[in-house]
């Protein structure tokens, strides 16, 4: 599988020098042979192995700085982002020139996600190692090759913007927050909750340029281009009050005229943040960034958070009783099926995997609900034939219908799923003592061989 972060073999701060590097691909492209060939002999005149410089050119296209085409291995040049970090090295600019390069790091190749991995790992007071951080990032979601220099390597360059403390895992804030445009870490929390839809029409309206504008106009155009469709009647409630609440926008109701009237939708310093869509984007294609928030809840805040009266702060709370529990069993994240903005607070849907001796992947549905029905479970039955789940685990405030259980153990007597049914009473069992999942699971896993060691009969 390959790495969630780019190769840096032969490509470091002490190795290659990037302003060097930078001036001699800009001065043999698009000649590929000779690019390589200088590299050898500025970096790696010593070195027996004559093909060393390749893995330089690797990185360098990792890191999205170099172009060379699958079909043409003598081609190679810049890509625009090469291209301006060249230019400002030519000027003398080197300060900006790692910035501009540790902002790329940030917010294209998942380094946001690194450095808030660190301060999460921080805030527990866990040690900061490789290692630890590792799988830290493992447990979001990431890959990560073991004895792999990619997370080194990444930490070395954003060192040279001062953007991490030299040869430390210590990540400094005000550094990150003025790389981002002024943007801190609650912000980006509050980015990371908002939803698709939101996201988008922020985006949208920021692309038009405009101090004020009807939501309306806002909604198609954002529709236009992320193809994201808004309720009808519904665009205050679902997209724009969320947005006002953290400062991107401010909306007031038109009262003039007859019938409902659109919303008018003002900017905002912090929309027009020029970092402010590719911060969005990341977060977009990011589990980690939207997964931080969740790992600090403790089990207690979790159930007091699900009694909460506001359905946000249920619906946090949910998602993170599914972190939770998944890092008990010690599994991955994988993505969300269902999100519980999605649902008002009420339900969501979360994939997992676990290669604890064998691999299983987990569909877990948590609801807040006095009662997890028949057709909760067959929903759920339905999305496992097409993602091949292995287990299917059901988790509720409330309690597990009769008729639930039953279809349950149907579905493991005649396939090949488990499905594992949680209730208030395991998850009050958990609060008192987190180790008790393992004799949770193991009852319900022997209740699972019962039921299924019918189906060797068939040979």
């Amino acid at each position: 599988m390959k790495s969630s972060f780019p190769n840096s073999s032969q490509f470091s701060p002490t190795q290659t020098t990037l302003p060097d590097l930078l001036l001699i691909v800009k001065q043999f492209q698009p000649d590929r042979d000779k690019i390589k060939q200088e590299i050898s002999n500025r970096f790696f005149s010593s070195s027996p192995d004559k093909n060393i410089s390749d893995n330089t050119i690797y990185a360098l296209s990792e890191f999205q700085l170099l172009d060379k085409p699958k079909d043409n291995t003598s081609y190679a040049t810049l890509t625009p982002l090469g291209e301006s970090l060249a230019e400002k090295v030519i000027k003398n600019q080197l300060p900006e020139m790692y910035n501009e390069f540790a902002r790329h790091i940030l917010l294209n190749l998942h380094g946001l996600e690194l450095v808030q991995c660190i301060d999460d790992l921080a805030f527990q007071g866990t040690k900061l190692t490789k290692a630890t951080i590792s799988k830290e990032l493992q447990y979001r979601g990431y890959h990560i090759p073991n004895n792999g220099t990619h997370l080194n390597g990444m930490r070395q360059w954003l060192e040279q913007a001062n953007l991490v403390e030299h040869g430390k895992w210590q990540v400094n804030q005000e550094i990150l927050k003025k790389l981002l445009g002024n943007l801190d870490g609650v912000e980006i929390d509050e980015y990371a909750q908002l939803t698709h839809g939101q996201r988008a029409f922020a985006m949208a309206f920021a692309r038009m340029g405009l101090d004020e504008a009807l939501s309306n106009k806002v909604a198609s155009y954002a529709h236009a281009l992320y193809g994201v469709d808004f309720p009808e009647g519904g665009l205050p409630q679902s997209t724009l009050f969320g947005l006002q609440d953290i400062g991107l926008i401010v909306c007031q109701k038109t009262t003039s005229g007859q019938g409902a009237k659109p919303y008018v939708v003002k900017s905002t310093e912090k929309l027009m943040n020029k970092y402010l869509e590719p911060i969005f984007i990341a977060i977009e294609n990011s589990a980690g960034i939207q997964y931080r928030k969740l790992i600090r809840m403790s089990f207690d805040e979790i159930l007091v958070g699900l009694n909460n009266e506001s359905k946000h702060k249920k619906g946090l709370a949910l998602e993170a009783l599914a972190f939770y529990l998944g890092r008990l069993i010690g599994l991955d994240f994988v993505k969300w099926r269902l999100r519980s903005v999605e649902t008002g607070g009420g339900e969501l849907d979360v994939i997992m995997e676990g290669a604890n001796l064998i691999f299983s992947r987990w569909q877990i549905q948590c609801k807040n609900s006095t009662q997890a029905t028949l057709e909760d479970i067959a929903k759920e039955v339905g999305i496992a034939q097409l993602i091949r789940t292995n287990v299917i685990m059901i988790v509720t405030t409330g309690r597990i219908g009769d008729k639930a259980r039953t279809f349950a153990e149907r579905i493991m007597r005649e396939t090949n799923y488990q499905v594992i049914l949680l209730d208030k009473t395991h998850l009050q069992k958990i609060k008192k003592d987190p180790s008790e999942i393992t004799n949770i699971l193991q009852a319900q896993s022997e209740l699972a061989m019962t039921l299924k060691r019918n189906q060797i009969g068939v040979i």
